[in-house]
């Protein structure tokens, strides 16, 4: 079996870093594993240094530090794992019979997602990925020499959405995205939580892509409606199409305006480190072994 390098963008990660760990070398013919880290201060380095992992230090944006993490890649073929994903055991072994398939770079699996405060929301993410599928990088099998082709990456402005620029450059090249709909890993954070975080990092890093509201920014609460009208349609539950109105576009626009900033950013980094910290154990014990 041909061996893969991993890389896995860090940050305060150690609450989730074990168990994805754990899953990469269960599921993957490790070649090098790659940390990219934003200066963390908490255990996680500590723990890639028992899985013998080369550790950069990444840059501020998640974009730069992407490509950062791809230029030390050596094999064909590599993986993105996000720090809060664990995989399952048969990830590689089924994404990799697509691998062959002409013009394929970008190779994903379903994420099953879970929360105790909304759990109707969490399945209406992961039916939907069922559905209508998600590009998205948390866990992908991708070709080296395609990704480096993005060099929209290195925008330093770049802290959300990286993931569609990828997209596009592959598509740009005459690539495809394949998205197997199999069950093939957890996000382990309560998504509940979690999702605030990461609209408020998509409005600011719009913001600082453009000093002036665009058309597109401004049309945002129209999608989070439509959004929201869908996960109603999949769970039955109107609850999830408050939860987008409501929760998911004030953080937007708090993170594209710098609604008090200083106390926002702080509000944020505590709702991330809550989502972290709520790792359903239930789930976990179904799926990790030690």
């Amino acid at each position: 079996m041909n061996k893969i390098d991993v890389v896995i963008l860090t940050k305060n990660s150690a609450k989730t870093l074990k168990y994805v760990l754990h899953g990469v070398f269960n599921a993957i013919p490790v070649n090098k594993l790659v940390i990219v880290d934003y200066n963390s201060i908490d255990e996680t380095l500590r723990i890639a240094k028992l899985y013998d992992a080369k550790i950069i230090k990444g840059a501020p944006n998640i974009a730069t530090a992407r490509y950062q993490g791809v230029l030390e890649v050596e094999t064909e073929w590599f993986c993105f794992i996000d720090s809060d994903i664990y995989i399952f055991p048969s990830w590689y072994k089924q994404l990799k019979k697509w691998k062959s398939l002409p013009r394929v770079a970008w190779l994903q699996g379903l994420t099953i997602e879970h929360s105790k405060i909304l759990n109707s929301y969490a399945v209406s993410k992961t039916l939907r990925y069922a559905k209508y599928g998600c590009i998205a990088l948390s866990n992908s099998l991708l070709k080296k020499d395609v990704v480096l082709k993005c060099r929209d990456w290195l925008d330093k402005k770049i802290h959300a959405g990286e993931d569609f620029l990828l997209y596009k450059t592959v598509k740009a090249e005459g690539y495809r995205v394949l998205i197997d709909t199999n069950a093939l890993c957890l996000h382990l954070p309560d998504c509940f939580f979690h999702d605030i975080y990461a609209l408020y990092r998509s409005g600011y890093s719009s913001r600082l892509r453009s000093k002036y509201p665009s058309i597109k920014y401004l049309g945002v609460s129209l999608i989070l409606l439509k959004e929201g009208i869908i996960r109603v349609m999949l769970t039955k539950d109107p609850r999830v199409l408050f939860y987008f109105l409501i929760i998911l576009a004030s953080s937007y626009i708090a993170g594209y305006y710098k609604l008090i900033e200083k106390r926002v950013k702080h509000l944020m980094t505590n709702i991330d480190k809550k989502s972290k910290e709520m790792i359903n154990q239930i789930v976990l014990r179904r799926h990790v072994r030690y």
